[in-house]
């Protein structure tokens, strides 16, 4: 899949919104002429819509995941590995369990997020610091191999051994804490 989010170039055919269990708010990315964009929010957590778009696709291991993307002062694109979708009782879907590798001024972390019984938690498992600049598109990508997660910011390449991967899984992007901008997403069964 390879999808570019200039205006008229992608549809949600092979994209769905699914947004995480910690929020009520459901909204849409805006549309601008070369990208997609989230926008200030007063009644969004942090003031900035989260927002989040997953391959209607399940993948297996040996599946990687490219976004093109940007962010302003304290914005955080992140790619999502999705182990399902639940459904709230609004039928919204909503992801599951999950990893967020989250790319921000300060370089990646990342997360992984646990649902069991109704309940929600998360725990840091990776961080990586090094400068990212604002406003500056920049390419990030994470691969899911046999025994983790092999991750790309440009040049630097890192390592996230995970013992227990999904079986199967669905990839996509967020945008959160701030103004982001997504160009383009590829994902690739290898």
């Amino acid at each position: 899949m390879k999808i570019n989010f200039s205006r008229g170039n992608w549809t949600t055919d092979e994209l769905t919104y699914a947004y995480p269990w910690r929020f009520n708010l459901t909204p849409q990315f805006t549309q601008l002429d070369d990208c997609v964009i989230n926008t200030v929010d007063p009644d969004a957590p942090g003031g900035f819509e989260w927002i989040s778009l997953m391959s209607k696709q399940a993948y297996t291991k040996g599946s990687k995941i490219t976004v093109n993307c940007e962010f302003e002062h304290f914005g955080a694109p992140l790619i999502v590995i999705a182990e399902n979708f639940d459904t709230d009782d609004r039928g919204v879907l909503r992801c599951g369990n999950y990893f967020e590798i989250v790319l921000w001024e300060k370089g990646v972390n990342v997360w992984r997020i646990y649902r069991k019984n109704g309940e929600n938690s998360w725990k840091k498992v990776m961080a990586v610091t090094f400068p990212v600049k604002e406003g500056e598109k920049h390419t990030l990508s994470a691969e899911v191999t046999d025994i983790g997660i092999q991750m790309e910011v440009g040049e630097l390449k890192f390592f996230l051994r995970v013992d227990d991967m999904y079986e199967s899984f669905h990839l996509g992007l967020t945008a959160c804490e701030g103004i982001n901008r997504f160009y383009g997403m590829t994902i690739e069964q290898l």
